[in-house]
């Protein structure tokens, strides 16, 4: 827990709790503790510039959450209070307003926020309030991790089993307030988010503390047994649908560290769905720590979010057209499985972890894009963008970020579509056009004969465009990039033959 700012005061009468990316009542630290500190708590939300520019499917799951939020502060006495403006502008008003000695909130690793949160610190406590931030969005703090020489971790894999050799030290989480005392204040009103932000069809995601609890508890109960197995099915309804609920906080992360501890314990350690279950509680609880790792990593290297982690790759050569790029943009690559989890994020605000592996390698070492801009569209889109996690993925498959040797790993649409999307359920959801072609030609359609092409109804080239890249010859010239870092320069014929491919191909 991070504690920074406090003053030697006593005991104040209002503090005002900035909720960002704590949406909850449960486990909320930053809330707990002005409960206890000051007899009357005033929860404040801003609508600021930052929340304005997320994604609309992350705008949609905050505001289901806010009101959540709302209601479960309204049944213990409180009163959550909706603000728009500037941060400095809105708390200064709401100190004069509620006449509140000092302002508590959950601490942010995102640089830009941290810059921002310095600065504001600095004012508050210039005017004689508290300020007190708690690091509580993730198990561990940054500086809590180290190696044995007192240094951040670079790989994860050795981070993990420093995690794991700290895990006795997790606390539990709070639990839920039962009584909350706030000032009679104007609350403000929460803002909307019009259809019109959405493609016509979208499935927009539940949002909310009940959702989150609800979907973690059948996730544990009924589904973890497969997770080891299924959770790289695109198809398949095999991993647990937390991410979103993660990032903006409507469930807190030491609720699922307690209840992955609790079903583990609940095993017992006979039969084979025992083992399946255990099996898939492990996976599970590795993408917990794949989470902290992240975060600790954006902040002990905040370069990473303009940079390369790995700074001898941080001026490749990469290609800046737009065609290439629109094409992946809108899952019309002719890579079906490309095209397929391309297609998700835009109806769902989502896509599945297999599905951002395969569209992040295939912009970065078969397009030779820039992983900035994939990364950016990401979080135009995701309900679940979490910078942190979002660059880590990004640097991962472009061969940018933390691993060993990760820019040799280039995966090939075709095969990955045949392993992981074998029956082509997945392909066939979103890439409706596909819906006939026989399966030995789903995840190369180009590879149908004419006769074939016509009885399935998809003339490449017409109905479905042909693959804008040559995989093969793509792959060798990304292992060429890599391998001669800045020195190596893009061969001028792949970018005509792209620009090419992408017109022919519709």
């Amino acid at each position: 827990m991070e504690r920074r700012g406090e003053i030697s005061v006593s005991k104040p009468d209002r503090l005002i709790v900035w909720i960002r990316r704590d949406l909850r009542v449960q486990d909320n630290l930053a809330l707990w503790s002005a409960t206890q500190d000051a007899g009357s708590v005033i929860p404040l939300f801003i609508i600021d510039r930052d929340f304005l520019s997320l994604s609309p499917f992350r705008r949609h799951v905050m505001l289901k959450a806010l009101a959540g939020l709302r209601d479960d502060l309204r049944r213990i006495g409180g009163v959550l209070i909706i603000r728009t403006g500037e941060p400095a502008e809105v708390l200064n008003q709401l100190f004069r307003e509620a006449r509140a000695a000092g302002v508590y909130l959950t601490a942010s690793n995102e640089p830009a926020v941290r810059r921002r949160d310095d600065k504001l610190r600095s004012e508050v406590e210039s005017a004689g309030r508290v300020w007190r931030s708690f690091a509580h969005n993730v198990i561990f703090d940054a500086g809590a991790v180290l190696t044995s020489a007192g240094t951040p971790f670079r790989v994860f894999t050795p981070y993990r089993r420093a995690w794991l050799a700290r895990r006795d030290d997790i606390a539990p989480p709070l639990p839920s307030l039962l009584e909350m005392n706030s000032p009679v204040l104007d609350p403000g009103e929460l803002p909307r988010v019009t259809p019109s932000e959405f493609p016509s069809g979208a499935r927009l995601p539940e949002g909310g503390e009940k959702s989150a609890i609800s979907t973690l508890r059948s996730f544990l109960g009924e589904r973890v047994g497969s997770y080891a197995e299924r959770r790289d099915v695109p198809g398949a309804d095999g991993t647990s649908r937390l991410s979103h609920h993660l990032a903006i906080g409507s469930l807190g992360v030491r609720t699922v560290y307690k209840a992955i501890r609790d079903a583990r314990r609940d095993d017992g350690n006979a039969g084979a769905s025992a083992v399946q279950r255990l099996e898939g509680i492990e996976k599970f609880l590795t993408q917990i720590i794949w989470r902290d790792f992240y975060n600790q990593v954006l902040s002990h290297f905040p370069h990473v979010v303009d940079h390369a982690f790995r700074k001898e790759f941080d001026d490749l050569p990469w290609i800046t057209d737009d065609g290439p790029f629109n094409a992946w943009r809108e899952g019309l690559t002719g890579y079906p499985v490309v095209d397929a989890a391309m297609r998700q994020l835009r109806m769902e605000g989502w896509m599945h972890n297999r599905g951002r592996m395969i569209v992040s390698g295939f912009l970065t070492k078969d397009l030779h894009i820039d992983w900035r801009m994939g990364e950016k569209h990401f979080m135009e889109w995701l309900a679940d963008g979490d910078l942190a996690l979002n660059n880590g993925g990004w640097q991962w498959s472009a061969g940018t970020g933390t691993d060993a040797q990760p820019w040799h790993r280039i995966f090939n649409p075709v095969l990955q579509g045949r392993r992981f999307d074998p029956g082509g359920s997945y392909v066939k959801k979103y890439v409706p056009e596909l819906s006939r072609v026989p399966a030995r030609y789903l995840h190369s359609p180009w590879e149908m004969p004419e006769r074939v092409q016509r009885e399935s109804g998809v003339i490449i080239g017409r109905q479905y465009p042909a693959p804008i890249v040559n995989h093969p010859e793509e792959r060798a010239r990304a292992l060429g990039k890599f391998r001669h870092g800045k020195k190596s320069a893009m061969v001028p014929a792949a970018k005509k033959a792209a620009m090419t491919a992408v017109r022919a191909g519709g």
